[in-house]
């Protein structure tokens, strides 16, 4: 059902973004309380031996042309998706970035951005990531549940709201984004919402799953 992101530019063409659900944010169990109190892991892909060792000789492979040619976008972008690929999230953003300010209108590179502040779960460096998907993406759930989950974690709980209002929007018929709606509304002591029977813990960021639909 779901596609990557591809998207094709001065020969470069990758980038798949995966979403980081707002369901279930809130808990009430003591044992996924404790676990709020501590940072979690950076997730990583699962690879065999073989994909792993295939991958690491592409970015060093694309590395090496980037030493002679700091510039080529190709290069570049295969660095990217490589490490992505390998789940080295810090060392993605770097061609990322340089991707960005030569092509700031290509939603994938955006995409990979995003995903790796959020694997890195640095939360403000994916919010203008997330905010420029939206601007190719506006009725996209998987980008709005990621923003969701980022407006949380920087304390900004109205715009938490007007994102999962939006995810409600999209969504009227799925129970678990009202029920998340209702429980923020509940922390800035809206007397109008709903009572839900979960307490609004602090929100979880649940691992990457779907990859976001490519644009018809």
């Amino acid at each position: 059902m779901f596609k990557k992101i591809m998207i094709v530019a001065a020969g470069l063409g990758f980038l798949g973004f995966m979403a980081v659900p707002i369901i279930g944010l809130f808990n009430n169990s003591s044992s996924q309380q404790s676990s709020q109190t501590s940072p979690q892991s950076p997730s990583q892909p699962q690879l065999n031996e073989a994909k792993r060792k295939e991958l690491e000789a592409q970015a060093d492979g694309y590395s090496s042309v980037l030493e002679r040619e700091p510039e080529n976008t190709t290069a570049l972008g295969g660095l990217a998706k490589a490490r992505l690929e390998l789940g080295d999230w810090q060392g993605a953003l770097g061609p990322l970035e340089k991707l960005a300010v030569v092509y700031p209108d290509q939603p994938g590179i955006w995409g990979g951005i995003a995903q790796a502040q959020m694997n890195l779960q640095n939360w403000q460096g994916a919010l203008e990531p997330l905010e420029k998907l939206l601007e190719s993406y506006p009725e996209q759930p998987e980008v709005w549940q990621n923003l969701a989950t980022v407006k949380i974690r920087l304390g900004d709980l109205p715009g938490a709201i007007a994102a999962t209002e939006k995810l409600v929007e999209l969504n009227p018929d799925e129970p678990s984004y009202q029920a998340v709606l209702s429980q923020l509304k509940q922390q800035t002591g809206d007397t109008n919402a709903p009572t839900d029977q979960g307490s609004a813990n602090s929100p979880i960021p649940l691992p990457v799953e779907s990859p976001l639909p490519e644009k018809p």
